[in-house]
């Protein structure tokens, strides 16, 4: 898993971003088991803002990836 901090997964390499496709489609198959079945929506959003100062010096928001299961029958509503 990466250990630094990215701002969108569009910024990460190769191997990472495998990585993160293999995790999703484990969760996808660990919820389409469960009784009754449901579907993830995976949503990425930016979790932390810093200060002005604290940019300055490198930091900077970092990409997060939630993962919603969602009952099946609602699923496709949400596409």
């Amino acid at each position: 898993s990466p250990r630094e901090h990215c701002s969108a997964v569009t910024a990460v390499d190769e191997d990472v971003w495998m990585e993160l496709r293999n995790y999703q489609k484990c969760l996808v198959r660990y919820f389409d088991a469960q009784e009754p079945a449901k579907a993830v929506i995976f949503v990425e959003t930016v979790v932390q803002t810093v200060s002005r100062d604290k940019a300055l010096m490198g930091a900077g928001p970092h990409a997060a990836i939630i993962a919603y299961p969602v009952d099946l029958d609602i699923f496709s509503d949400a596409r």
